[in-house]
């Protein structure tokens, strides 16, 4: 049974680039902090907004007072008080995500 040249470049990639289970998962996990770290500011000025709203229905929130009030109080570390307790939640979530992502793409041979 002859080997079309595609096929086996395919194969070829799949082992060169086929990572190991901790590896992934690692790979996934680390991910997931940057991401975090990345979006939480975004996040806590978004609940800051929704919580001026329940507090005061007249009053029309605002992203940039938002800000301002967090950096008065807490300056730049501010964006980030609770991002501790993101993580416990959201690296083992992109673990396993990338892990299960990888398996199946290996599973149903897409590159």
């Amino acid at each position: 049974m002859p080997v079309d040249g595609q096929q086996l470049a395919k194969g070829r990639r799949r082992k060169q680039r086929e990572l190991r289970g901790w590896a992934e998962l690692v790979a996934g996990g680390i991910s997931g902090v940057f991401a975090q770290t990345a979006s939480y500011p975004f996040e806590l000025v978004r609940r800051r907004m929704q919580i001026a709203g329940a507090h005061d229905p007249t009053k029309k929130a605002s992203a940039l007072k938002a800000i301002r009030e967090v950096w008065s109080t807490g300056g730049p570390r501010g964006f980030f008080v609770g991002l501790t307790i993101g993580y416990v939640k959201v690296v083992p979530m992109f673990a396993v995500s990338f892990y299960i992502y990888e398996k199946l793409k290996m599973l149903f041979d897409l590159e």
